[in-house]
């Protein structure tokens, strides 16, 4: 049979987006959270709980794309990710930035839950979170004040050759980080200090490709300076 047809239909699920506050008061910011490949909000929403503070709130949203593993004694784990990588670069920003769509509409929505609709909104992201909070933040810098990105490495290489915009940027990465080599971060903060941001780039020694407590304070302190 040589004849087939197709065609394209949209296709859409339910995804879990959480809205962390304090009680003690209304806070003045919103810290958007983005998890690992593979994990989820509940896992971000423990992680970050050194970056908890009165005045500020925390979206830790699940990611949009359903993502199966394999774990130990051969089981599958469901889990989610910020986009798909199969090595073709123009599918992949085109995978991640309709995740960014999707990730500036829940923003929204969490400012208008907390009546701050133009409130400062800093964007922090964990190795494959990281790599989209980069492109968020590199697409859209007047929307955001600053950017933190956590064993990861940002796509520079996406910015245009000149670019006005930029915002403060701290880079988190361990020395001995197997998954995300630190070297491939410092190339990338590099890279953005060349091009006129203001980037604290720092890596800790001993530490792997998990976020220590140690680099949870450092975040928690250069967040408390925005």
């Amino acid at each position: 049979m040589s004849d087939f047809s197709q065609w394209h239909s949209p296709f859409s699920i339910s995804v879990k987006c959480r809205l962390l506050r304090s009680e003690e008061g209304k806070p003045k910011s919103l810290l958007v959270a983005l998890h690992g490949m593979g994990q989820n909000s509940d896992l971000m929403a423990r992680a970050v709980r050194p970056l908890c503070h009165p005045d500020r709130a925390i979206l830790i949203p699940d990611a949009p794309l359903p993502f199966e593993k394999l774990v130990s004694g051969g089981r599958r784990k469901c889990g989610r990710a910020w986009y798909i990588y199969t090595g073709d670069q123009d599918e992949f920003l085109e995978s991640a930035r309709l995740s960014a769509q999707w990730l500036e509409t829940q923003i929204t929505r969490a400012q208008s839950d907390l009546g701050l609709e133009s409130c400062p909104v800093d964007l922090l992201g964990y190795s494959q979170g990281g790599y989209l909070a980069a492109i968020l933040a590199f697409d859209s810098p007047s929307r955001f004040r600053s950017l933190v990105s956590c064993c990861s490495r940002m796509k520079t290489e996406i910015l245009p050759d000149r670019q006005t915009a930029s915002i403060p940027v701290l880079v988190v990465h361990g020395e001995d980080d197997p998954s995300v080599p630190v070297e491939r971060s410092r190339e990338s903060a590099a890279d953005l200090s060349k091009r006129g941001w203001n980037v604290d780039f720092r890596a800790f020694p001993n530490a792997g490709h998990r976020m220590e407590p140690e680099q949870w304070q450092a975040v928690a302190t250069w967040l408390a300076l925005r």
